[in-house]
C-alpha cells in the first residue's frame, strides 16, 4: 500500500491503495509533497498506535487513578508494544485505532455525554481505525455492543445525546465508504476489481480438499499443474489465467469447499486459546480480568461474554482458515481494551511503593527485552523471526540490487510473490519512501498488485503484454529459487523454450528465458 501512495509503480502519487481507504492518502498527499522522501504512510502508522495506546493509558489512569493506573497501563502497553511497534502491519493499526476509538466512545458514556472534546477524539479515531482497514475495525463491533448493555441506564437516560452520536459516527463511516468507492468507479479499475474475488478464492482460501481439486482437473483434461501454480499464486497470465478462464478453477475450489462442523470446531478453538497463553496479548486480557474481579466483581461478567466472543470470531476465522497472528492479537487488544470502563480505584499507596512497584516493572521487562530482543513475533503465524537474520538478510540482498542496476535501463524484472515480499523488506528502510516510479521494473507473478491499472501501465512502457507468456522477451528476466517457468512454457505457448541462469547468488538465480 505505501508503494501505491508514493507513486511506485506509477508515474505520481495514488491514493487508491485498495485495502486502505483513500482519506488517509488524501491526508498524507501534503507530508509527501513536502517531503517526498519519508515514508509518512509507515510513519502514519506508528503515530496512530502511540496515539493509541497513549489514549488507552489515559483512560487506565482517570479510571483507577494516578498511581495504580500508571502500573496498569505500563503492563497492558508492554503486552501489546512489541507486537504492534516492531511488526506493525495495516491491520494492527487498524484494530488499535478502533480500540482506543471504541474505549474513549465508551468513556464517553460513563461522563454523561459531556466531554465533546472526548467524543470528538474518540470520532477521529474510530473514523481513523475503519480507514485504515475496515474488516479489522469492524471484528470490535461485537465488544462494543456488549459493553453497552452494562450503560443500558445511562444510554436511555442521554437517549438523544447517544442517538446523535451514533448517527454521526454512522454517518462519517457511510461517507468514507461511498468516497473511497467511488475512486474506483473509472473504467481501467474494473479488471483489477473484477479479479479480486479469484485471487482471494486462489490465493488464501485454504478451506477445501486440495488434492480432489487436482485429481478431478487431471480427469477432465486440465492441467493440475497449472493449479499448483494458482495456490503458489503464479497467476499474472492475461491469456491462459485470465480472470474469466479461472472460473473452470474456482468452480471445483467451491464444489470440494469443507462444509461448517460445528460439531469439530470447538476443539480446534480451544487449541488455538490453548496456543493463545503462549502470546502476550492474551496475557493482557488475562490481567485485566482478574483487575475487573477484583475491582468490581459484579461486572466481571464483561470478561466471560467479551471471551466468548473472541472464541466465537476465532471460530469462524479458523473455518476461513484466516486466523492470523495480527488478527488474533486485535481480538485480544478489543477485548482487553473495552474492559477498562468498568474499572474502579484502587486505594493510595506511599510514593515509595509506587516506586518499588513501578522500578520492579521496568526492571523485569528490561531483563525480558534483553533476552529475547533478537525475537519477534511473525504477524502471520505467532511464530518467533530472528530480527538479527533478517537485518543480515537486507545486507546481503544489497549485492542483489546492485546487480539489477548494473542491467540495462528497459530490464523488466519478474518474480514471484516471496521474493517480491523478501524485495520490499530489504530494498530500504521502512521510513523512507520509494521514489516515484521506482518499482516499475519490478513486478510480482501474483500478490495483489495484478491488473492493477499504474503496474500495467508500466508494464506496457516496456513492450510487455502478458507477463507469464512475455518472458522470453529480450528485456524480461526472471528473479526466482528455480526454473518453475520452464514446464508451464512448454504447455501452453513455446515448444522450444529454453532457460538460461544469468546469475546466481545465494538462493536468488536470474533466469533468461528464449526460444
Amino acid at each position: 500500500m505505501a508503494r501505491i501512495l508514493e507513486g511506485a509503480y506509477g508515474d505520481s502519487y495514488n491514493v487508491r491503495m485498495t485495502f486502505v481507504n483513500v482519506l488517509y492518502g488524501y491526508a498524507l498527499l501534503p507530508l509527501y509533497y513536502l517531503f517526498p522522501k519519508i515514508s509518512w504512510y509507515y510513519i502514519g502508522e506508528v503515530i496512530g498506535v502511540f496515539i493509541s495506546f497513549t489514549v488507552i493509558s489515559y483512560v487506565i489512569i482517570k479510571k483507577v487513578g494516578p498511581q495504580w493506573g500508571t502500573i496498569i497501563s505500563f503492563l497492558i502497553v508492554a503486552c501489546f508494544a512489541r507486537d504492534f511497534y516492531l511488526t506493525l502491519q495495516f491491520t494492527q493499526c487498524a484494530a488499535a485505532l478502533g480500540a482506543a476509538g471504541m474505549l474513549l466512545f465508551v468513556y464517553g458514556i460513563d461522563g454523561g455525554f459531556s466531554q465533546k472534546k472526548i467524543l470528538a477524539l474518540a470520532f477521529i479515531l474510530i473514523l481513523w481505525g475503519y480507514c485504515m482497514r475496515n474488516d479489522a475495525f469492524l471484528m470490535g463491533l461485537p465488544f462494543l455492543a456488549f459493553i453497552m448493555l452494562f450503560y443500558i441506564k445511562k444510554l436511555y437516560t442521554y437517549r438523544y445525546r447517544f442517538l446523535l452520536c451514533i448517527t454521526v459516527v454512522l454517518l462519517g463511516l457511510c461517507g468514507a465508504k461511498y468516497f473511497n468507492e467511488i475512486h474506483y468507479s473509472a473504467p481501467e479499475y474494473q479488471t483489477y476489481l473484477n479479479f479480486q474475488p479469484t485471487r482471494v478464492m486462489l490465493g488464501d482460501k485454504t478451506n477445501y480438499d486440495k488434492d480432489a481439486v487436482y485429481e478431478e482437473l487431471e480427469e477432465s483434461g486440465m492441467y493440475g499443474e497449472d493449479y499448483s501454480l494458482l495456490q503458489n499464486w503464479i497467476f499474472y497470465d492475461k491469456e491462459n489465467f485470465a480472470p474469466d478462464s479461472l472460473k473452470r478453477f474456482t468452480d471445483k475450489i467451491a464444489k470440494y469447499t469443507y462444509p461448517l462442523k460445528w460439531s469439530e470446531n470447538p476443539l480446534k478453538v480451544l487449541y488455538r486459546f490453548d496456543l493463545s497463553l503462549s502470546y502476550p496479548c492474551c496475557w493482557a486480557f488475562c490481567f485485566v480480568g482478574l483487575l475487573l474481579l477484583c475491582l468490581n466483581g459484579r461486572r466481571s461478567l464483561y470478561m466471560w461474554g467479551a471471551f466468548f466472543i473472541v472464541l466465537a470470531e476465532m471460530s469462524y476465522l479458523l473455518y476461513m482458515m484466516r486466523l492470523v497472528y495480527r488478527v488474533e492479537t486485535g481480538l485480544w487488544l478489543y477485548a482487553s481494551v473495552l474492559a477498562i470502563p468498568l474499572l474502579k480505584g484502587f486505594r493510595p499507596i506511599s510514593r515509595r511503593l509506587l516506586l518499588a512497584v513501578m522500578g520492579m516493572c521496568f526492571v523485569v521487562y528490561t531483563v525480558n527485552f534483553f533476552y529475547t530482543h533478537s525475537f519477534i513475533h511473525s504477524n502471520a503465524n505467532g511464530h518467533f523471526l530472528n530480527v538479527s537474520r533478517q537485518e543480515s538478510l537486507k545486507s546481503d540482498y544489497q549485492t542483489v540490487f546492485r546487480y539489477m542496476d548494473s542491467l540495462p535501463e528497459n530490464t523488466v524484472f519478474l518474480m514471484p510473490m516471496d521474493t517480491y515480499h523478501i524485495f520490499s523488506r530489504c530494498i530500504q528502510p521502512l521510513y523512507l519512501s520509494s521514489p516515484i516510479g521506482s518499482w516499475k521494473r519490478m513486478v510480482s507473478f501474483g500478490f495483489w498488485t495484478p491488473y492493477f491499472p499504474d503496474v500495467e501501465n508500466a508494464l506496457k512502457q516496456y513492450g510487455v503484454e502478458n507477463p507469464m507468456r512475455d518472458v522470453v522477451k529480450e528485456n524480461v528476466v526472471v528473479i526466482a529459487n528455480d526454473e518453475f517457468l520452464l514446464d508451464y512454457l512448454h504447455r501452453h505457448y513455446y515448444e522450444n523454450v529454453k532457460v538460461d541462469t544469468l546469475r546466481e547468488m545465494g538462493t536468488v538465480k536470474f533466469f533468461k528465458y528464449f526460444e
